[in-house]
């Protein structure tokens, strides 16, 4: 572990952290010993390999363990909580945490389905892309009731300072306007039980990796970029036991948006490839191409700049997996997120960005499990109903 960075003298904002796996434990020293304007006064987990993390890490700096979400909320002095549990809990947690004023930094995605971010329970989805940034208010009802709270989804790679630079090279004209994305987030292959456990219970592939790569894409395009058709395919190579939760391993998915005729934009593609099965290790890349020139992004990713030259050839290391890759880009999150609450800053994305997105990577979710090419109108609403989930 890292050396503590001195704490900047100035007003630092009090949170918690509900979760302590792997981005949980990350969340939690970052907040206790980061450049970021925060404090780590306790945190909540039920798990007891955690609970005994957090007696050797987090307890002699004076942190408090909780037994409970709604005893951690009540802790003195708690304003801000970091959510880094499980998916499925993220909506009631973030809906408590907002209902007992507490602001929030919710790991994405905000919610298992954005059904269930539009209005923090199951009801048939709307599928109107539109309605994301018209009714965010509704995304959390309680939210209405509590304007000034600050809720943000942890988007981390915008906080990655070669996506920082790429995106405001993008806004500088310097590839004039960007026309197509290929993105990919491939991970580790892993056949520990705790990613079996872990994959099986995800929401699929698309909504557990691409999620990042579609969020990149609409700072790319703009937030208000407006899918036409999309469509996806895969395989189930490496971990046939995702067959049972209809999923897989390898996935392609194409998005084709709508011409943007007032900013005198064309038509727009983005290709994401999703994977749980490289060998060779963490592989996330971004390729960003416009009418005047083209961003390339870790296309050859690496763990640091050692180069290995031997009767073998000459050859590098990777990272094992996203935090490797993101380390720093966790802290720059972290201090925006505390910066805008300490200090009213705008959010660098709407709840409603996070909101398209997740929908976006649910229709790919779709297409990948039915075949079926999904289309949408120019407001975002589907133009034919969705088939029968298998």
């Amino acid at each position: 572990m890292s050396n503590p960075t001195p704490k900047r003298n100035t007003r630092v904002l009090n949170v918690g952290v509900v979760g302590l796996g792997r981005i949980g434990r990350q969340h939690a020293l970052n907040a206790l010993r980061s450049r970021a304007p925060t404090k780590l006064i306790c945190v909540f987990t039920p798990a007891p390999e955690d609970i005994e993390w957090a007696k050797e890490w987090l307890i002699p700096h004076g942190v408090t363990i909780h037994q409970s979400l709604p005893e951690m909320l009540d802790h003195p002095g708690l304003e801000g909580v970091i959510i880094a549990s499980l998916t499925k809990a993220h909506a009631e947690q973030v809906k408590m945490c907002i209902e007992r004023g507490k602001h929030v930094l919710c790991e994405k995605p905000l919610a298992m389905s954005s059904t269930e971010v539009c209005g923090m329970r199951q009801i048939r989805a709307t599928n109107h892309l539109a309605e994301a940034t018209e009714q965010i208010r509704s995304i959390l009802p309680c939210a209405q009731q509590h304007p000034d709270i600050v809720v943000m989804t942890a988007y981390t790679r915008r906080f990655d300072a070669s996506y920082q630079r790429a995106l405001a090279a993008i806004r500088a004209g310097a590839i004039g306007a960007p026309q197509v994305v290929r993105s990919q987030t491939c991970d580790m292959y892993d056949r520990s039980p705790f990613y079996l456990r872990y994959a099986s219970t995800s929401p699929g592939v698309f909504i557990d990796t691409s999620i990042h790569d579609v969020d990149l894409t609409l700072s790319f395009f703009g937030a208000d970029a407006k899918p036409r058709v999309l469509w996806a395919t895969g395989i189930g190579a490496q971990h046939p036991e995702l067959a049972k939760v209809h999923d897989y391993d390898h996935a392609v998915g194409v998005v084709e948006w709508y011409p943007d005729a007032a900013k005198g934009l064309p038509k727009r593609v983005a290709y994401f490839f999703a994977s749980r099965a490289m060998k060779h290790g963490f592989d996330n890349s971004t390729e960003v191409i416009g009418t005047e020139g083209m961003l390339k992004i870790n296309l050859t990713p690496r763990k640091d700049l050692l180069e290995v030259a031997d009767k073998g050839g000459i050859r590098h290391e990777l990272v094992d997996d996203f935090y490797g890759r993101y380390e720093h880009a966790f802290v720059t999150e972290l201090e925006v997120w505390a910066e805008c609450v300490l200090h009213g800053r705008e959010l660098p994305y709407t709840l409603g960005t996070a909101l398209k997105g997740m929908q976006i990577v649910e229709a790919l979710q779709e297409s990948l499990r039915t075949g079926e090419k999904i289309e949408f109108d120019e407001s975002g609403r589907r133009l034919r109903e969705p088939k029968s989930r298998l």
